[in-house]
């Protein structure tokens, strides 16, 4: 019994004297020192591999586990890569949990309202340089306070961030904000979720990689990319993307139902378009009987059919009478194709003599009235003369020339059948009175 007692002095006194406890280890490093392996050496600092299986509180109230020296209140060195955190509980809630708080007070233990902004809590990782670990983390997830804490007010928003290859130092990559909004790429979104990127024009097909700020991808070969463009027009883009083919692939909108609005929010038809639309190339189909039609007042588009009748749809009039019927759609009269070159229609007036009828089939029937034709008459003046005489009424335009030049409009007047030259509108009297001999000629469409 006495033995038992000097010992418990010894080690009682021995602890007074060094402030140092060690459980099985001779050569406590800290305050309190256990070597689960019982390897450390007995003098000087144990190797790493003997500092694995130790655990330290230092006097300054740090805790190391798996290393000697602990850098932070609780620093945990380990080879197995794993921290197991297991909590029984046969509340459907209640599961283990990792906890960081922080007070915004100077004094250990006291209460202090974070003000908005300030830094909750952080999560930081940090990778091995090869001599050491850098003081900048590679990536972290942090919280900050949205409004001075309270009791009745505990927002906060996460950020995301990173650091870019070959750099030093973090960027803000996402953010979710205390209400909600997620930004990609902006740490201040105004929408429900906004990802930004950089402008640029779409990509060609056949990349995977494109120049789209934004994608929804498929396990094979197609893709959605959203993107905003860098030239002109300065607009948005959506692309249906073939990531490995050159092909372009179909875009669907509302592919189960619905219907499609362009301009407006609330469609009426299937494709329903408020404004001005474009189609750059038509297909032809030599057998069509269908045709599109819009009503001018609603501006829908809608299908009608083609076909023959008894009655003239349409017909081209060469100086000649409605012929009693004519149709362009059936198998007689297809179509106008016919050109004849004996009967010549200039833009400004009919060169012939004979009243024709250029049909839809090619055509040309003589047997009707004329209806309208062109007419040119010839004068050789005398000495001062003005009024001249044509051989039939006129019924529109009238051109007057006076020795193969023609005159303006003001240099003549057409009343009836006469048609009075203005010499004073020619160049005046000297110069616009005509003499003996020159020709006049008349054209004119009667």
């Amino acid at each position: 019994m006495r033995k038992i007692h000097f010992v418990l002095l010894f080690l009682i006194a021995a602890i007074k004297i060094q402030a140092q406890v060690g459980v099985g280890t001779v050569n406590p490093t800290g305050t309190f020192n256990v070597d689960g392996a019982k390897d450390n050496a007995t003098t000087g600092t144990p190797t790493n591999d003997q500092q694995a299986n130790d655990f330290i509180v230092t006097s300054t109230g740090l805790v190391g586990i798996g290393k000697l020296i602990p850098k932070a209140i609780l620093d945990i060195n380990s080879t197995s890569g794993q921290i197991v955190n297991t909590r029984y509980s046969t509340t459907a809630n209640a599961g283990p949990g990792l906890i960081l708080r922080k007070s915004n007070a100077a004094n250990n233990l006291d209460n202090g309202a974070l003000l908005s902004g300030d830094l909750i809590g952080r999560i930081a990782f940090f990778a091995n340089t090869g001599s050491g670990y850098s003081t900048i983390a590679n990536s972290e997830m942090r919280s900050e306070q949205v409004g001075t804490a309270s009791s009745t007010n505990v927002g906060s928003k996460i950020i995301f961030a990173t650091a870019t290859q070959n750099t030093t130092s973090l960027t803000d990559r996402m953010v979710i904000l205390d209400n909600g909004k997620v930004g990609i790429g902006i740490v201040n979104p105004l929408n429900m979720l906004v990802v930004r990127g950089v402008n640029a024009q779409p990509s060609a097909q056949n990349l995977d990689q494109t120049n789209a700020t934004f994608r929804v991808d498929s396990n094979t070969n197609h893709a959605l990319d959203f993107g905003t463009l860098n030239d002109t027009p300065y607009g948005a883009y959506i692309q249906s993307q073939n990531k490995t083919g050159a092909n372009g692939l179909a875009l669907s909108l509302n592919p189960t139902g619905g219907k499609v609005g362009i301009g407006l929010v609330s469609p009426s038809y299937d494709l329903d378009v408020n404004g001005t639309a474009r189609i750059a190339t038509v297909p032809t189909i030599a057998t069509a009987t269908k045709m599109l039609v819009k009503d001018p007042s609603t501006g829908q588009i809608s299908e009608q059919t083609i076909s023959g009748g008894t009655t003239p749809s349409t017909v081209v009039y060469v100086n000649a009478a409605t012929p009693a019927t004519a149709t362009i759609f059936d198998t007689a009269n297809p179509a106008v194709t016919n050109n004849n070159a004996f009967k010549n229609l200039t833009t400004a007036i009919y060169v012939g003599t004979d009243g024709s009828q250029w049909t839809s089939d090619g055509t040309v029937y003589s047997t009707y009235a004329p209806s309208f034709q062109g007419a040119s008459d010839e004068f050789t003046a005398t000495a001062s003369q003005t009024v001249f005489t044509l051989s039939g009424l006129p019924k529109g335009k009238v051109w007057f020339f006076r020795n193969g030049s023609r005159l303006t409009n003001n240099c003549y007047t057409v009343v009836g059948s006469k048609v009075t030259y203005i010499p004073a509108n020619n160049g005046g009297a000297s110069l616009g009175t005509i003499v003996a001999g020159d020709i006049i000629t008349i054209d004119y469409v009667k």
